[in-house]
């Protein structure tokens, strides 16, 4: 009796092992077919980014800097400042001639 389980036992890791392999082989084939996909994925993301930078180098060329925008920004309001004061300053002298 003791005979007949260890063999039954010797068959039943035979078959666990022999499922053993095909999952193995089934996961190899899986893990290949993954690494083709996953490289076409890779490709294509790194073309897309590429034409992401290109495009962004070909507008930025185009478009003034946002510092040369604070520049025209900043120069225009100094103009606006300082033409506001001499309007002040004129229109001091005049009420003082006025006293």
């Amino acid at each position: 009796m003791k005979e007949a389980y260890q063999q039954k036992m010797e068959a039943q890791l035979k078959e666990w092992a022999a499922k053993i392999g095909e999952l193995m082989a089934k996961a190899e084939k899986a893990k290949a077919d993954l690494r083709a996909g996953l490289e076409t994925a890779w490709d294509e993301l790194k073309s897309a980014f590429n034409n992401a930078v290109a495009r962004f180098k070909k507008t930025s060329s185009k478009r003034p800097t946002r510092r040369s925008k604070q520049r025209k920004r900043t120069s225009s309001s100094r103009r606006k400042t300082t033409s506001g004061k001499s309007k002040k300053r004129s229109m001091n002298s005049v009420r003082g001639s006025m006293n």
